[in-house]
């Protein structure tokens, strides 16, 4: 006994049950995470977050025991509970503050139609501009007039005063931006005079133009995105053998992507990825050639080979694959989507590696710019700049240079399908040059039909481009004099000395009168903050204000406008909310989720370092969430009750589609039992 005291060993008593030692209880607790992990069908990109929560929440083991959140708790404390608060604080600084809103509408995978609204606005606290979600509601008919009242009924609901509104970004339907009846014009009219007008929504301008461009191609590509999309969605088999054989070519194997025509320049991003796969998707489908095809297919395969240096191991394995793709059975779609797939990589090969090469170097240019202004920090001063240099370099791939225009002006009144200011076929732009062998292959067929595409692809797109994108617009140009490295110029001042004239609702009378000597002193001055080119222009301005207040506050008014849409980062997470499976879900609910997301990325923080407290006992509580929390279940009655009054309408719910299947399906099945019966009673 003596020996074990002294080595530090512990003999239990008859009557103790001994430890369990600390790396086997850690081990199974995260086994018990992983298993709750895969029990909710949750990613595994949550578990370090539920470990940090679980830690957090251990540290106060007694209010733990307390807690009880129930699935009904749990939303309406979510609604009236942590949302209420988030939005109590966002409204109040929007009361004292200039906001810009954002608005577009989506489609749920529950069929609800929900406007979203974010908001952008400067936040003296952290000295920038930040996004948050202010409400989202739910449309039965997307027409300008509801639209309109229910923008109207949340700034009702939160008291928001429409002089503090800078401006909204919304989609260019005619719903939206109409000039007789849209929803900006109605609220300009109506609402906020002083509403400015970014001219719609430009990143929206550049997919229209990628759309432009790619519709002289008569989808020839996107078919085949398609098809090879269906190909590998729907085989786990062919998915694995196409991995194998990228590894075995060295390229980084990605599963081929959907094509969707409305998503954001999708054609780029489908060829650049189909362009990267294209040795790999070569051997692979070689393997379903038939007959004489497949002996003349064979030598593209063989090329692949030899330049990737393929080893004996891997070629051993490429057979039995071969095999393996060879006896694979088919249904008639399969076979003849394999068919279209061939003639597009084998006989139409040229065209097609042509193809790929345009859409990646020119969609690249709308790419950059869409890019650029989907930024959540402010870009407003470059969209002037940016949009006239895509312009320019848009136009220098098929235009000679001798012909290209020298100013706005120009610009806007030029006449792209003017043949005389073409370059020659052969010397406009296709991405890699080489494949038209200096010039030689212009005389082959599928080269002279690509080329002539080209042609009109170049023209109907840049007309696009020429007739919607804003670079004449007042409020833009003057906004390019924010930028803080354009400082000095002397046409920047009379920029600036404009500024007022078109952003009316910022100055008071005092700040105006003080404002143009404000401005001479601030281009002159030395003494202003250092900038450099990536940091953000927010913040530079933010510390401007400190010493040219009127200034200050003008510049971070018209820096909160949107310059592109981050809506669809709303509907992005939506579908991960709000699906089939939780279609009862309703959109004040699904409000309060984003309201609480958004708020969250704009402090920077987890949920676990938002809430967090040094001493459980001792560091005090945010007084004003504890008290929405603990009347949530009140306010959730109270609303409950609203629905219910005597005398209130009862709302009519929405038929969707498979209501309608399902109550056609019972009247028709009603109508063919009563003429079963009709029929035995004659006879």
């Amino acid at each position: 006994m003596l020996s074990g005291f002294l080595s530090g060993a512990t003999q239990p008593e008859d009557n103790v049950r001994p430890v369990v030692p600390v790396n086997q209880r850690a081990a199974q607790m995260e086994a018990m995470v992983l298993a709750f992990v895969a029990e909710k069908d949750l990613p595994f990109t949550v578990t370090s977050g539920l470990l940090e929560l679980m830690k957090a929440a251990a540290k106060d083991k007694k209010a733990l025991g307390e807690v009880k959140l129930q699935r009904r708790s749990a939303s309406y404390k979510m609604v009236h509970g942590v949302a209420k608060t988030f939005t109590g604080a966002l409204t109040e600084s929007l009361k004292q503050t200039k906001f810009s809103l954002n608005i577009d509408e989506s489609t749920t995978k529950s069929q609800k139609k929900v406007l979203a609204v974010l908001v952008s606005f400067f936040d003296e606290q952290k000295n920038e501009i930040v996004v948050e979600h202010l409400d989202s509601f739910e449309v039965v008919r997307a027409d300008a007039k509801t639209i309109y009242d229910g923008i109207v009924n949340i700034f009702e609901k939160h008291s928001l005063p429409w002089r503090n509104l800078m401006s909204i970004l919304m989609d260019s339907c005619n719903t939206m931006r109409g000039t007789k009846g849209g929803v900006e014009t109605l609220i300009r009219t109506l609402k906020a005079p002083h509403l400015l007008d970014i001219n719609r929504d430009s990143v929206h301008h550049a997919h229209n133009a990628a759309k432009a461009f790619c519709a002289p191609f008569e989808n020839w590509l996107e078919r085949l995105f398609k098809d090879i999309h269906t190909d590998f969605h729907w085989s786990t088999d062919l998915r694995e053998k196409l991995a194998e054989i990228c590894d075995m070519v060295g390229i980084k194997f990605t599963i081929p992507e959907r094509f969707l025509n409305h998503r954001f320049l999708s054609a780029y991003n489908l060829a650049a990825d189909t362009l990267r796969l294209l040795d790999a998707l070569t051997i692979f489908y070689v393997s379903f050639a038939k007959g004489d095809d497949r002996i003349k297919f064979d030598r593209y395969k063989q090329k692949v080979i030899r330049q990737k240096n393929v080893s004996g191991e891997s070629l051993k394995k490429l057979e039995e694959i071969d095999l393996y793709l060879k006896k694979k059975p088919m249904t008639v779609d399969g076979k003849e989507r394999k068919v279209r797939i061939i003639n597009r990589l084998f006989r139409g090969r040229l065209r097609t590696r042509l193809l790929l090469s345009i859409y990646v170097g020119v969609l690249h240019q709308l790419k950059e710019y869409v890019m650029v202004f989907q930024r959540k920090d402010p870009h407003i001063h470059l969209l002037n700049d940016k949009q006239i240099e895509l312009l320019k370099l848009y136009l220098g791939l098929f235009i000679k240079p001798e012909c290209m225009p020298k100013c706005i002006k120009q610009l806007k009144t030029m006449s792209v399908n003017d043949a005389s200011l073409h370059l020659p076929p052969k010397s406009m732009f296709v991405g890699n040059s080489a494949l038209l062998g200096n010039g030689k292959a212009t005389s082959l067929s599928d080269v002279k039909i690509v080329l002539g595409q080209l042609k009109t692809a170049y023209v109907s797109s840049s007309q696009v481009l020429i007739q919607k994108m804003p670079i004449d617009n007042p409020l833009l140009k003057h906004a390019s004099a924010l930028d803080p490295q354009a400082q000095e110029h002397s046409i920047i001042l009379g920029y600036l000395k404009g500024i007022p004239n078109i952003v009316t609702n910022v100055l008071g009378k005092e700040e105006r009168s003080k404002y143009d000597m404000e401005v001479h002193r601030y281009i002159s001055d030395p003494t202003l903050p250092p900038y450099d080119e990536g940091s953000r222009v927010d913040s530079w301005w933010g510390e401007v204000a400190k010493t040219y207040p009127g200034l200050g506050k003008l510049a971070l008014a018209c820096l909160s406008c949107f310059h592109g849409p981050l809506i669809d980062g709303v509907f992005n997470s939506m579908g991960d909310v709000c699906d089939v499976r939780s279609g009862s879900m309703n959109t004040e609910t699904l409000s309060a989720i984003q309201s609480t997301k958004y708020h969250l990325k704009a402090s920077g923080l987890s949920a676990v370092k938002y809430f967090e407290r040094p001493d459980t006992l001792y560091s005090p509580v945010q007084a004003n969430i504890v008290q929405n929390m603990k009347g949530a279940s009140a306010d959730y009655r109270k609303s409950v009750q609203g629905k219910k009054e005597p005398g209130k309408a009862k709302p009519v719910p929405k038929r969707t589609a498979l209501d309608n299947i399902s109550s056609a399906a019972k009247r028709h099945r009603e109508e063919h039992l009563a003429m079963n019966v009709e029929k035995k009673k004659s006879a």
